[in-house]
């Protein structure tokens, strides 16, 4: 291309640029009738022509360019072609294919290089990046006709088919493709040698890349049975130099067993795996070299274990797993995984309480199961209306157990606060207390709620220290009474249809009485969201927040209690900074109240990066065009950024997130040669699908054309959007 059409394909690139397709389209007409053959200009018509929505005459340019003799061998003009034609033909429906004009332009200057490998591999990097899988798969065949030995490209070529045979639209290419991928990776399981000193051949399965790829493809061709058998194996399986005793794949195994429904299979290799991570434990301990495993006291396991019990649903089953789980507990007493699991075992309906002889030895020492009764106020409490005592008129939920005997039922309810208490006991000095049992105390009746509530308060007054000058006892008597609270607007609060606010007001005021008495005691330290102060905060907003949609018989339509949450939390940023959770509320309750600037200022104090534009966006911006489409005034602020006050532009920000993050995943797909990642094309893809077609994307796009529009503004990108669409 001479230098003198080069100023022309630059004025066009402009117009493109700036949205004047018309007007670049009627230039570019006027400069073809001197210079018709030039291709600088056609590929800039052809590209104006495809933002016109004139996709059939565009495609024809491309075509005469393809089948131009002597071919182009040029690759800068040859990807240029490939992604207008890729575009092109995208917005005509078809996406996986640039067609076999640009595969002869390919092919034609592989074969004129020296270095065809090389320009063959970055041929291969294009389809990538422009998503022509079947193009990729070409590239491939042809780079293992140049390197046949090379596992890589074979591996490559593998993932690529078995990619193709989840996206493909033709049923009848997604078996082809889906034929060859299981036909090739097979090839590499029988080629692995089974003794791991004989000689290795050229293509075996030799990574835990390699080994995932595995595992993808069988999984998604539900070949269940030959994929067990090859992670039993002892030359590839789990206990393999391959895999190595990976987490994961021992984690793909419960899986498999679970989705094939193999119960009396999957409760074994529970058990099995608990034993033997206890065993490497104990040698760990005395001081062997043995690497920790973290198979063991591991959730995963421990959820199965009694999944597979309960659908055994055999009485030898459950009760060798009760023993299990008691020697377990007897062994390790801090073990929450087990205490969990026996809770979830008694919810499914066991009938004998677990942990039943470590009631006095391993709980607290003055630990008492209370009796399905009320029982009487306590003296934590400041605020009378709030007593353990009385009966709350809320809605509670019925009990989540098996349909059973009226007798077997009330055991089980029995059985299941009984391992409540015993549980909340155990651990209400940690901080996972409240959402380990939450879900199991929820379920219970109104009476028992009743008793569990109360034995928490007769652990909070057991933990109370004379004063705070003892930080551990401190410590822990503010988590106990935390976790106390939690229960409190769980049971009492949330969700409750309450006929007087006096509940809510107690439970307010004492929440903001442990903050300010944790903010007094702990003037020193930081408070966050984790610490019993910062929950405390927290809780008290919640209930200032129901009290504000409490206010039935008010007729002012007054928002005091959001004011003074926002004051609370407002108060509660200023001792803790990096508080997530109160910088989130605030913006809610400042958009309820209708001060966009404040919330637009908490919001982005929040740091937000990369995808948390894309999963946070919405709190901010959803009907910013009715709520504040204007900027904020600087004056008096200039260190504010246009961002922090132009909701426009912070939109537009959070956007150039999703336009650059296309690229980005296309990039790293693109590398799977070098990386060698080939288990992580699926995921790519999915997440780049997911960023596309993403909501919070779609949201701020709308969001931004109503404030355009609003404001006089010109949208950017609306001309361009509408032409593609």
């Amino acid at each position: 291309m001479t230098s003198k059409s080069n100023w022309k394909v630059n004025d066009l690139e402009e117009y493109i640029r700036s949205g004047k397709f018309k007007e670049g389209l009627s230039r570019c007409d006027t400069w073809l009738k001197k210079d018709p053959t030039n291709s600088g200009l056609l590929l800039c018509k052809a590209t104006l022509l495809t933002q016109l929505g004139r996709t059939s005459e565009s495609l024809e340019i491309y075509n005469v360019l393809c089948r131009r003799q002597p071919p182009i061998t040029d690759v800068e003009q040859i990807k240029q072609i490939q992604y207008c034609v890729v575009g092109a033909k995208r917005a005509a429906g078809e996406s996986l294919s640039s067609g076999e004009d640009i595969e002869y332009l390919w092919q034609t200057a592989i074969k004129t290089r020296k270095d065809g490998r090389t320009l063959c591999e970055e041929w291969f990097k294009f389809c990538a990046i422009t998503e022509t899988w079947q193009d990729a798969q070409k590239a491939l065949i042809l780079l293992r006709k140049y390197a046949p030995k090379d596992p890589q490209y074979l591996a490559t070529y593998i993932a690529v088919s078995q990619l193709l045979a989840e996206i493909d639209p033709s049923p009848t290419s997604r078996k082809m493709c889906g034929d060859l991928a299981y036909k090739f990776i097979t090839l590499l399981v029988n080629k692995t040698p089974k003794d791991p000193k004989a000689q290795k051949p050229d293509m075996f399965i030799r990574s835990m890349e390699e080994l995932r790829l595995l595992i993808r493809i069988y999984r998604k061709q539900d070949r269940r049975k030959e994929l067990l058998a090859i992670l039993e194996s002892p030359h590839i399986g789990i206990a393999s130099d391959v895999a190595r005793h990976g987490w994961e794949f021992v984690q793909t195994k419960l899986e498999l067993l679970e989705e094939g429904e193999m119960w009396a299979e999957l409760l074994e290799s529970c058990r099995t795996l608990l034993q033997e991570g206890d065993t490497r434990l104990e040698q760990h301990r005395v001081g062997d070299l043995l690497p920790l495993h973290p198979e063991g006291d591991d959730w995963a396991v421990w959820k199965r274990l009694v999944l597979s019990t309960t659908k055994l649903n055999s009485a030898d089953s459950t009760e060798m797993t009760r023993h299990f789980i008691d020697g377990w507990t007897s062994t390790h007493p801090r073990s929450r995984n087990a205490s969990m699991a026996s809770l979830h075992l008694l919810k499914n309906g066991t009938t004998r309480p677990l942990h039943h002889q470590q009631t006095q030895e391993k709980g607290h020492p003055n630990m008492v199961i209370p009796k399905l009764e009320s029982h009487p106020s306590s003296q934590m409490r400041p605020v009378g209306s709030l007593a353990n005592g009385e009966q709350f008129p809320y809605s509670s939920s019925t009990a989540s157990v098996p349909s059973k005997p009226p007798e077997a039922s009330a055991q089980i309810a029995t059985s299941l606060l009984d391992a409540c208490v015993q549980h909340f006991s155990r651990s209400c000095k940690t901080p996972s207390c409240f959402e380990d049992l939450r879900n199991f105390v929820e379920g219970l009746e109104r009476e028992a709620q009743n008793a569990f509530r109360g034995h928490a308060s007769s652990l909070r007054s057991e933990w109370q220290p004379s004063s705070a000058s003892d930080e551990s006892v401190y410590s822990h008597w503010l988590t106990v009474e935390m976790n106390s609270l939690k229960f409190d607007y769980l049971l009492c609060i949330s969700g409750a249809q309450l006929d007087s606010k006096a509940v809510v007001e107690g439970f307010v005021s004492n929440c903001i009485g442990l903050y300010s008495m944790n903010i007094s005691a702990c003037a020193t330290e930081p408070v966050t969201d984790a610490s019993s102060g910062g929950e405390a905060c927290l809780l008290a907003v919640m209930g200032l927040v129901k009290l504000h949609h409490f206010r039935s018989n008010e007729q002012d339509g007054s928002n005091k209690y959001l004011l003074q949450a926002a004051c609370l939390l407002e108060h509660l940023l200023e001792h803790a900074e990096h508080s997530y959770q109160g910088k989130l509320i605030l913006v809610h309750i400042y958009l309820s109240l209708g001060l966009g600037s404040l919330a637009m200022r908490w919001y982005h104090r929040l740091g937000l990066k990369e995808i948390q534009h894309d999963t946070l966006s919405h709190v901010l911006y959803t009907r910013m065009s009715s709520s504040h489409p204007f900027p904020v005034s600087r004056v008096g602020r200039s260190y504010l950024g246009d961002d922090e006050t132009d909701p426009y532009v912070g939109m537009r920000k959070a956007l150039k997130f999703h336009d650059g993050s296309s690229m980005k995943i296309a990039a790293i797909q693109s590398q799977v040669l070098e990386i060698k990642n080939y288990d992580q094309l699926y995921e790519l893809r999915d997440l780049k699908v997911a960023l596309e077609h993403s909501f919070t994307k779609r949201l701020m796009e709308e969001e931004c054309r109503r404030i355009a529009r609003l404001r006089g503004l010109v949208y950017e990108d609306a001309e361009r959007k509408a032409a593609s669409d």
